[in-house]
């Protein structure tokens, strides 16, 4: 018995690093797959499952990039193939840690905890820097695509870390504070204020889907301020329920929830700052470049578990970089940026996205529901459906009553 435990110990801390960073990818990918249904479902499956990936993929994340350093230090001085591939794993885990642009924060809890992230961020990107650092890297073929990868990791880390700041409470509030409600509302588009009768006339006519998308983010604009707590002046509401079609009032609140969706739990706000095209153009050409890299310094006699492990990562880099940039390509706030060029080229293409966004399942189709709480309910289940614990508690009173 004791030699069956000894030999898995010994295993598990041959395979302990391996089997950390492959499921930190598997959780990502979980991640990937199951936050852009969040938005639109109830379903409590899928909520727990991505609750769990969520927890998980920073808890995994952390603890291989924990065991990748320890494994470094114990090994200082080695010079092995092994040793130099499981440091280039760790600018991957920086990669993993800033997870996808659709889910930054599970509660808006989360983003008050943005200061916590902001260390995490700080002591991660430092143990991955030593990790580099203290490896042979510098001595190998392997240093250029670690260090590019290392600043596609640290640039996706940091997007998360603004993100969550952004989101905070007191952020939003103060950027909802420096914009002049007096005259206009919103952040950085445009935003466009009409009036009742306004709206009343405009809305009776077939706008574009585009369109629709626009005037449901202004009124988006207007009212964010109110929902955050600040007060805002009445004449710039703009009236929409009772003038559109059932259907339509849906569809609007929906586009509108959306947009609050993707400001709380999403890497939106840091997407469509001015910086960002440049950021993810810089990033995609990186990642591009150091799969090629690698695949060149790799003999071919030499090929293990470990080197097919790199290339899943690099692959799964890839595919984080392209999958960004179709979603935001799909997005509402894509409709809105080229609908602010006030370019026919580009509202052309605004209405083209807006269109296709209608066929695609999981982008047109909304959820019409809203979660609310019942107090008839709550009194029906309390007098039909009584817990163990409630039972027991009522047991004890009566005794002590006695």
């Amino acid at each position: 018995m004791n030699n069956i435990i000894k030999k898995a110990h010994d295993l598990w801390n041959k395979k302990q690093i391996r089997v950390q960073v492959m499921l930190s990818l598997a959780l990502q990918i979980v991640l990937i797959a199951f936050a852009p249904f969040r938005k639109r479902s109830r379903n409590r499956r899928l909520h727990l499952v991505l609750w769990l990936a969520y927890l998980g993929a920073d808890y995994v994340a952390t603890l291989a990039l924990g065991s990748i350093i320890a494994n470094t230090f114990n090994n200082f001085g080695a010079d092995s193939a092994g040793q130099n591939l499981t440091a280039f794993w760790a600018p991957f885990l920086l990669l993993h840690l800033g997870g996808p642009d659709n889910i930054t924060s599970y509660s808006i809890e989360d983003n008050e905890l943005w200061l916590r992230h902001l260390l995490s961020f700080v002591v991660e990107v430092f143990v991955a820097l030593v990790v580099l650092v203290l490896s042979k890297l510098q001595t190998t073929r392997l240093l250029v695509p670690s260090l590019l990868i290392f600043i596609v990791g640290v640039t996706k880390f940091g997007e998360r870390t603004l993100a969550l700041r952004l989101a905070s409470n007191k952020q939003i509030k103060q950027s909802n504070g420096s914009s002049n409600l007096e005259g206009t509302c919103g952040d950085d588009f445009a935003t466009v204020v009409v009036n009742v009768e306004q709206a009343a006339q405009s809305n009776r006519e077939n706008i574009s889907d585009a369109m629709f998308i626009l005037r449901a983010y202004n009124c988006f604009s207007v009212f964010k301020s109110h929902i955050f707590g600040t007060v805002i002046n009445p004449s710039l509401a703009l009236h929409h329920l009772g003038i559109r079609s059932e259907d339509r009032n849906f569809k609007f609140i929906g586009i509108e929830l959306s947009f609050l969706y993707d400001i709380l739990y999403t890497k939106a706000t840091v997407l469509h700052h001015v910086a960002f095209p440049f950021i993810r153009i810089g990033s995609f050409v990186t990642v591009v470049i150091a799969p090629f890299l690698f695949h060149v310094n790799v003999k071919r006699e030499n090929v293990t578990s470990d080197v097919i492990i790199t290339y899943i990562l690099l692959s799964f880099a890839l595919f984080l970089e392209i999958y960004s940039a179709l979603h935001l390509a799909a997005s509402n706030w894509m409709v809105i940026s080229l609908l602010r060029q006030n370019k026919k080229w580009s509202r052309n293409l605004a209405g083209w996205i807006s269109r296709a966004k209608n066929c695609i399942p999981c982008y047109g189709k909304q959820s019409i529901r809203m979660g609310q709480c019942s107090l008839i309910q709550i009194a029906i289940e309390r007098n039909h459906k009584s817990s163990w614990y409630k039972k027991a508690s009522d047991y004890l009173n009566k005794k002590m009553r006695r």
